[in-house]
């Protein structure tokens, strides 16, 4: 409802209120209908929110959420849509650790939901170009980790083990 009405608004300053409103309603929907396993109810209300969303955070935040209800319903175009969204705002952000982790993220979307790893690994070859100076911290973990897993996708197992030993003495 709040949704509706702040398309029908005439004044801004109204729109903005039902706006804000609307982002509160429909992250609260998607987060009744994820805990009640209707993950393709949860993605129609993140992408209503994201309609009236504009602030950088709140929209990685609302692609972050909308990946993992597709990801549940195993629909990979929409979970390759929104992990690729969340790296664009992450960097409209400009904070490296959070960009870092998306990049992670959206490369191993592209090695799960796609089963590519090959192409993760291009993708994570060049975040880890980008990033490496994040080694000993979560992000960095989270780049090596996804390195990882994209090696042992490709059944190179000695790159996969080489990257597994580094990272698991930072992550502990």
């Amino acid at each position: 409802h709040y949704l509706a009405a702040q398309r029908l608004a005439g004044d801004d300053a109204e729109a903005d209120a039902l706006a804000a409103q609307a982002r509160i309603s429909l992250r609260a929907a998607a987060e009744r209908a994820t805990t009640l396993g209707s993950h393709e109810q949860a993605l129609v209300f993140l992408d209503q929110a994201l309609e009236v969303t504009t602030d950088p955070a709140d929209r990685a935040d609302l692609h972050e959420r909308a990946v993992q209800a597709a990801e549940q319903g195993l629909d990979s175009e929409v979970v390759l849509r929104h992990a690729e969204a969340v790296v664009v705002e992450r960097r409209r952000i400009g904070e490296r650790r959070a960009i870092a982790f998306a990049e992670a993220a959206h490369a191993q979307a592209v090695n799960s939901s796609l089963g590519d790893p090959a192409r993760a690994l291009q993708m994570l070859l060049k975040t880890w170009d980008e990033f490496s100076d994040l080694e000993e911290t979560p992000a960095g973990v989270a780049v090596m980790a996804s390195l990882g897993r994209a090696y042992r996708g490709l059944d190179d197992f000695q790159a996969a083990l080489a990257w597994i030993e580094r990272y698991l003495p930072i992550a502990e």
